[in-house]
């Protein structure tokens, strides 16, 4: 999970053109392999530990009942540790916490566990088929529950456009082909936020 945010910190920092604080201990900068449709794919690291990421950002109009920042959707990959098609959705608002998040593309849909701000997959056989979905659909509403007192869930409705184009890109990048997945790693799965109750 530690890995994760931190490729998430990253993709958020070049989007933004704000260096993270830890960016001198990255070996090389991020790369930015282009700008497809509604979709930006990005690379960074070596030959050794390349990561290469898609991500498709929302900016949302100012309520004044609910302060919210933007969305970024993300696909990533890392080679070097086996992973591939992770994906991640950080809403811009936290999730009311042991909630989950409804994920429809067409006629698929997926839940995913939320930690904070971020929903995540809970394993690599869902986080291969949402992303399948997400490089061949057109578009994706995503329902999460605030965690903000009396407020409602709230879905959000993405335009797909491009992510064919970038998702070619980040696997070219990190020498994945595009349409096949990886045998899962014999690393530990992703750790679960724990319930209070």
């Amino acid at each position: 999970m530690i890995i994760r945010r931190f490729a998430i910190i990253l993709a958020l920092a070049a989007l933004l053109s704000v260096p993270p604080a830890f960016a001198a201990e990255t070996k090389s900068a991020t790369k930015l392999l282009g700008t497809f449709g509604n979709w930006k794919a990005y690379s960074y690291g070596d030959k050794s530990d390349e990561v290469c990421y898609m991500t498709l950002a929302t900016h949302f109009p100012v309520n004044k009942k609910f302060k919210r920042e933007a969305s970024f959707l993300m696909i990533t990959h890392r080679p070097a540790e086996n992973s591939k098609n992770v994906v991640s959705y950080v809403s811009g608002y936290n999730f009311k916490p042991t909630s989950e998040v409804k994920v429809d593309i067409g006629k698929k849909d997926f839940d995913l566990f939320t930690e904070k701000d971020t929903a995540w997959s809970r394993d690599s056989s869902t986080d291969h088929a949402l992303a399948m979905a997400i490089r061949d659909g057109s578009s994706v509403k995503i329902t999460g529950t605030p965690a903000a007192k009396g407020t409602s869930p709230i879905s959000d409705t993405l335009n797909l456009k491009g992510a064919p184009a970038a998702y070619a890109a980040i696997s070219k990048a990190c020498g994945y082909p595009s349409d096949t997945p990886v045998k899962p790693s014999k690393a530990a799965p992703k750790k679960q936020p724990k319930s209070k109750h």
